[in-house]
């Protein structure tokens, strides 16, 4: 889960995207299957986010989470018994000159396999 997590944040911040499908089709399970997670019938999840300055604090994402019914679900979700958490310093999209520094970050969520 923290592979894929982290390696997904970096690979935002590098190729300046936003977007829970990586610009070649990729979605949240197929990076977490591609990082070793052991199943393909597993339950799967992820959370992306990022901020500026003061609003890219980890307790500012987390606060924006559980004010975000989805994103909340997925963090309360029982199903879910494994997490990730990635973390680059900097944003994946460009921001206006003279905004502060950055942070992008990625939940990455797994359960057990589905019967």
């Amino acid at each position: 889960m923290q592979l894929a997590a982290q390696r997904y944040v970096a690979d935002m911040v590098e190729r300046r995207f936003f977007d829970h499908v990586d610009p070649g089709g990729l979605a949240p399970e197929d990076r977490i299957l591609m990082a070793g997670y052991p199943a393909h019938n597993a339950w799967t999840g992820e959370n992306l986010a990022y901020g500026t300055g003061p609003e890219g604090s980890p307790a500012e994402i987390v606060d924006h989470w559980m004010h975000s019914q989805g994103h909340k679900e997925n963090i309360l979700r029982a199903t879910f018994t494994e997490i990730g958490i990635g973390v680059a310093f900097d944003v994946p999209k460009a921001e206006p000159a003279g905004t502060d520094a950055g942070a992008t970050y990625a939940t990455s969520f797994g359960g057990p396999p589905t019967r």
